[in-house]
């Protein structure tokens, strides 16, 4: 092992000084190819004006670390093991009079991804900024797709998507592929495009209030560009009274492009969002929904919070937290406090054997969306199989009254995403 050892360090030594040299090779030969030397010089100063630079933080970076356009390590043991020469000395070889300072990168429009998209040939750009006034939109589902989102939301549907956690089968590949097929094709092109996942989702932000919508699209005015403002409010337009199962699905297909987008635009993102979420001084259900999702998929992506470890091994310690949410799930659906007590105590009998007391139904003041965020919050640091007894609970709960409203959709599925269980499509019974 020692020896082992010592040819890994020698290795690596030997690894990084080829390196550093191949990259002043290749700095000489673009400027040789191109007879530019701003077209190098100018991408390695807007590398080292970004703020984030060119840091790979990903725990097999290092494997990778020698085809990296600049220094991609986040840290460093010293300057001998690095892959690149400090920036300076690449900028200096290019340019022997250049000043030191590095100009200031700022972010690209949220629509300039539109164009890369359509270089592609994915046609996006036409399927987006096609939209316009008069042209061919959907509204929301018809009758028919409305007799299917019922079926998708019935008891025995939940039942079976909580119990099926972690295996796929044909009947959710069933649904899935009946709720892709409502959506428009400008729709489906947003989804997979940086700047359409953006604009979808603040078309989902934006208030059914017209004068209060209206100061929202000052801010989206300013805060982005003339496209992306565009397909933002044609996109509100045909969203309409979407069913919520509708609008999670069209969340699920954004998330992945989300995560292309670079740091400093993710924060220009998250911070629309929560300025459209925060515009009438109240957060509701979806709004919150939407908070948890984008927390859970994309603020650990980009290193915006640390992955959670685990304290809670028994469903006791959390039984405050669990009463709260099932608590709120029962009146979600319940038209009168007797049904609302009838569901309480169907989603608890999962929880009481286990724990071997009694939960007790919490009051509305005792429900709100800051203790719901709390108690998730302790739930998401649980074990796994504490978190599948809470869904369990939740899911008897909801199925108390045999239907599921957007309301109790949304929160089910907030609980499910947030503590990492997030369960599969309804399958039609």
């Amino acid at each position: 092992m020692i020896v082992g050892y010592i040819g890994v360090f020698f290795g690596h030594l030997i690894k990084s000084a080829i390196s550093r040299q191949r990259e002043f090779l290749a700095d000489a030969s673009a400027v040789q190819f191109t007879r530019n030397p701003d077209g190098i010089g100018g991408a390695l100063k807007k590398i080292g004006g970004l703020s984030y630079g060119s840091k790979i933080v990903d725990p097999h970076a290092e494997d990778a670390s020698h085809m990296f356009f600049a220094n991609g390590m986040a840290k460093s043991f010293s300057q001998a093991f690095a892959t690149h020469p400090p920036l300076p000395q690449r900028i200096k070889a290019i340019e022997p009079n250049w000043d030191g300072n590095y100009p200031k990168v700022s972010l690209p429009e949220i629509s300039s991804s539109m164009d890369a998209r359509a270089s592609r040939g994915r046609g996006a750009v036409a399927g987006l900024s096609g939209l316009a006034p008069g042209a061919s939109t959907t509204s929301g589902p018809n009758a028919q797709a409305q007799a299917e989102i019922d079926d998708f939301f019935s008891s025995t549907a939940v039942a079976k998507s909580i119990d099926s956690i972690g295996q796929i089968n044909e009947g959710q590949v069933r649904a899935a592929q009946s709720i892709h097929r409502e959506f428009p094709d400008h729709w489906l092109d947003a989804v997979h495009n940086e700047s359409g996942a953006q604009a979808l989702i603040f078309a989902m932000l934006l208030a059914q209030d017209d004068t209060l919508r209206g100061e929202e699209l000052k801010m989206l005015g300013s805060a982005t560009d003339h496209a992306t403002y565009d397909i933002t409010v044609m996109l509100h337009q045909e969203f309409g009274d979407l069913h919520s199962s509708r609008k999670i699905a069209l969340i699920d297909l954004a998330v992945p492009t989300l995560r292309k987008l670079s740091p400093g635009e993710y924060d220009r993102f998250v911070q629309i969002m929560r300025h459209l979420i925060a515009s009438d001084q109240k957060v509701d259900l979806f709004e919150f929904m939407l908070q948890k999702i984008i927390q859970r998929h994309l603020d650990i992506h980009f290193n915006r919070r640390p992955r959670n470890r685990i304290r809670y091994n028994s469903i006791s310690q959390l039984a405050d937290d669990a009463e709260i949410l099932l608590s709120t799930l029962a009146f979600l659906g319940a038209k009168d406090e007797e049904k609302a007590r009838a569901a309480f105590d169907l989603g608890a009998s999962e929880i009481e054997g286990t724990i071997g007391g009694k939960l007790h139904v919490r009051s509305g003041d005792e429900c709100g969306l800051q203790q719901i965020d709390e108690a998730l919050n302790r739930f998401e640091l649980a074990a796994p199989l504490v978190k599948k007894r809470l869904l369990l609970a939740c899911g008897k709960t909801v199925m108390a009254d045999e239907k599921i409203v957007s309301d109790e959709a949304e929160l089910l599925r907030t609980i499910a995403d947030t503590i990492g269980c997030p369960i599969p499509p309804f399958v039609k019974e």
